[in-house]
């Protein structure tokens, strides 16, 4: 008897043993075995295994979706080019103008100065010299007084030889010149009655500058010098 209990014993348990790897091989079958990142476990309450699964996705696949672009091969948004602005190209061309109009009035000017100072050279030479005859009652005799107007160095005055007689010149010193191009202003002489007594005075005209020396005696020798205020009324 005890030998049959045994026997018997050892029939159930490899009974439920091959129950047990019955329902083990049967439960593994029916799940299909996942990474354990997708698979999520709760347990409840009763012990109870309940296994959860992430919901599929279904990825649709456009055919002719353009690959972007390295990030090395993009453009950052301040290279790239701004559309253009024609409003920009009409203030460049009128910058364009205007800055030629100036170099063009510079180089016009440029050139006025120089056909000036050329057409100086050939009348007055370097220095500056004028020369002119002119009757005004100092010691002439059958010959008119000569004058000669020079610039030296910036320095006008005016020599006269009286009725043309060297041994009587005498010097009439005007003012000094200064500014660019001070020695090459030509000096100039004109003479006229600005005084109203009826003898010529001489005008010293150096540029824009004027200088008048009356007609008068002085030490008992007719000669000029220079003019008072208010006596030019003529001028």
């Amino acid at each position: 008897m005890r030998e049959q209990r045994a026997s018997h014993h050892q029939q159930q348990q490899r009974h439920s043993l091959h129950a047990d790897s019955y329902e083990e091989e049967e439960d593994d079958s029916l799940y299909e075995v996942r990474p354990s990142s997708s698979v999520r476990r709760y347990h409840t309450t009763s012990d109870q295994r309940t296994v959860t699964h992430r919901p599929r996705y279904e990825v649709e696949v456009h055919r002719g979706y353009d690959i972007p672009r390295r990030a090395s091969q993009q453009q950052s948004p301040s290279r790239q080019q701004a559309p253009p602005q024609h409003g920009m190209y009409w203030l460049f061309y009128l910058g364009v103008a205007m800055l030629v109009m100036l170099l063009g009035w510079f180089v016009l000017s440029a050139l006025l100065s120089w056909w000036q100072v050329t057409q100086d050279d050939w009348h007055y030479g370097r220095p500056r010299t004028y020369q002119t005859d002119a009757w005004v009652g100092h010691n002439e005799h059958g010959m008119p007084s000569h004058f000669l107007a020079l610039n030296l160095h910036g320095h006008s005055e005016v020599i006269e030889f009286p009725g043309g007689d060297a041994t009587h010149a005498k010097v009439y010193l005007g003012p000094v010149l200064s500014g660019p191009g001070a020695d090459l202003v030509p000096v100039t002489v004109s003479f006229k009655d600005v005084t109203g007594d009826g003898k010529p005075d001489m005008v010293m005209q150096m540029g824009e500058q004027t200088v008048v020396f009356v007609n008068d005696t002085v030490d008992g020798v007719t000669q000029f010098r220079p003019a008072r205020a208010g006596e030019t009324i003529g001028l």
